[in-house]
C-alpha cells in the first residue's frame, strides 16, 4: 500500500458556492481562498444554474435551503442536463 498523497493544483480548480447567507458565504470564501482554489458565488439556485452554465466550476458547493431554487432542486437540474451532469456536489 502506498503513502503517496495525490498533489492537487489549486489554481486550475474553480468551486461555485452557492449560499444565500452572505456570513456563511464569506466563510467558506475565505477557507478556499486560504488554499488558493478559484472561487466563484452564487446568492441562489437560479443564480448557481446561470452560473454552472457559463463558467463550469470543478466543484459546487451549495447550501439546501435557498429561496428561488433551492439546492436540491439546483442539483436535479444539473443532473438532468446532458452538457452538466458530471459537475461534481457538496451540499
Amino acid at each position: 500500500m502506498s503513502n503517496s498523497k495525490q498533489h492537487i493544483n489549486t489554481d486550475e480548480v474553480t468551486i461555485l458556492i452557492v449560499e444565500d447567507s452572505a456570513i456563511q458565504a464569506e466563510f467558506l470564501k475565505r477557507k478556499l481562498l486560504a488554499q488558493d482554489y478559484q472561487i466563484i458565488m452564487a446568492v441562489d439556485g437560479q443564480q448557481g444554474l446561470q452560473m454552472i452554465e457559463s463558467e463550469r466550476p470543478s466543484l459546487v458547493l451549495s447550501d439546501v435551503n435557498m429561496p428561488i431554487m433551492n439546492g436540491l432542486e439546483l442539483c436535479r437540474e444539473v443532473k438532468s442536463n446532458q452538457d452538466l451532469k458530471k459537475t461534481k456536489f457538496i451540499m
